[in-house]
């Protein structure tokens, strides 16, 4: 029995240091020797891999390793000998097992790994999983798109009209989703630049850059018809960071004109609750479309019209009231009466003039 138990012990050493023996010897042997001996470049440093344990996409890390490697512009034999540098567990085991001098280019390595991990890649989820993705009740525009995008990236060849329609679908009722009904993006880019340049940016809005304000005591004077005022949500935020909630959209037609030189364009105006010595603001988005240019020196308007050059004037006196009225109280003390200079003191007698000689 001992005899036994001696011979098995000594077989099991034989076999492992056959194995080491192998394991030693193969070093580098899958390549042909002109890609085993090749000298690497003096100044060839190995940058940072990302590790391959079999588990993952296979086809991830070979476009990853090959671009970190055409970044350093080395030839295809030192790319060979610096790929299995990122294999780990079974995926280094399988390299391990590869023949001896059976690579003799980085393409033939390549196939025979994606070959043999194919089996690993990720399987994409179907184009109407993104309908499933669906913006919260508390979550931001931001948030959301990023969620989404997210969950695009794992969709095998989805088409960019699934995706625009699977992204709409989510939304919640908003402005920002009446703005894309009323004026559909066709490509996924463009609806992007309705996100960056709309009205809705991440829940906020800046007064000045997005849309023209009417103050709320105009819209009550004006007796429009509230069911024609659409819902909005988010607060606009000021320069200093106070936020002021809306009431709502509604778009108003409006006319500039010195007759017969007329322009009209309809308009979408952010009805806020708020003091204000203006009835309304018109601001540059809307001085764009109207192709406007403002002289506030002037206080002059000049726009083209079907007969000729257009002109609107302000009035000095009236906008001088209503910017007093928008300082408030504050606004007493803005205006600095000059008045003629006084001599606070005479001289007791009639003076002479004294000339002083140099030196």
């Amino acid at each position: 029995m001992k005899k036994q138990m001696g011979d098995m012990k000594n077989s099991l050493k034989a076999k492992a240091a056959h194995n080491l023996d192998n394991l030693v010897h193969r070093a580098d042997s899958s390549f042909i020797l002109g890609i085993a001996n090749f000298p690497l470049p003096s100044r060839f440093k190995v940058p940072p891999l990302k590790n391959f344990n079999g588990t993952k996409d296979p086809f991830d890390y070979l476009e990853a390793f090959k671009t970190i490697m055409q970044l350093q512009a080395v030839p295809e034999e030192i790319m060979c000998r610096a790929f299995p540098m990122g294999l780990r567990g079974s995926a280094r085991v399988w390299f391990n097992k590869l023949e001896s001098e059976s690579i003799s280019s980085f393409v033939q390595l390549s196939r025979a790994f994606i070959d043999h991990f194919i089996g690993g890649q990720r399987r994409g989820r179907p184009p109407t999983h993104l309908l499933n993705v669906k913006q919260m009740e508390e979550e931001s525009l931001k948030a959301y798109v990023q969620r989404f995008n997210k969950e695009a990236m794992q969709i095998d060849r989805a088409k960019e009209d699934v995706t625009l329609t699977a992204f709409m679908a989510g939304l919640r009722k908003g402005g920002f989703l009446y703005d894309l009904c009323k004026d559909p993006p066709e490509i996924l880019s463009e609806l992007m630049f309705h996100r960056d340049h709309g009205y809705l940016t991440e829940n906020c809005m800046a007064l000045k850059e997005q849309m023209e304000t009417l103050i709320r005591q105009a819209y009550q004077q004006m007796k429009l018809d509230k069911d024609k005022l659409r819902p909005m949500d988010a607060p606009l935020v000021g320069f200093t960071g106070d936020k002021v909630y809306s009431i709502g959209i509604i778009m108003l037609p409006i006319t500039v004109e010195t007759y017969p030189k007329a322009f009209s364009k309809t308009v979408d105006f952010l009805v806020v609750n708020c003091p204000s010595a203006y009835n309304a603001i018109i601001e540059r988005p809307t001085l764009n479309r109207l192709r406007k240019v403002t002289s506030t020196y002037h206080l002059l308007i000049k726009f083209p019209t079907e007969h000729g050059i257009g002109e609107v004037r302000r009035d000095q006196i009236a906008t001088r009231e209503c910017y007093l009225t928008s300082l408030g109280s504050e606004g007493q003390n803005q205006t600095i009466t000059i008045k003629e200079r006084k001599t606070l003191v005479k001289p007791s007698e009639e003076l002479d003039t004294i000339g002083l000689e140099d030196g």
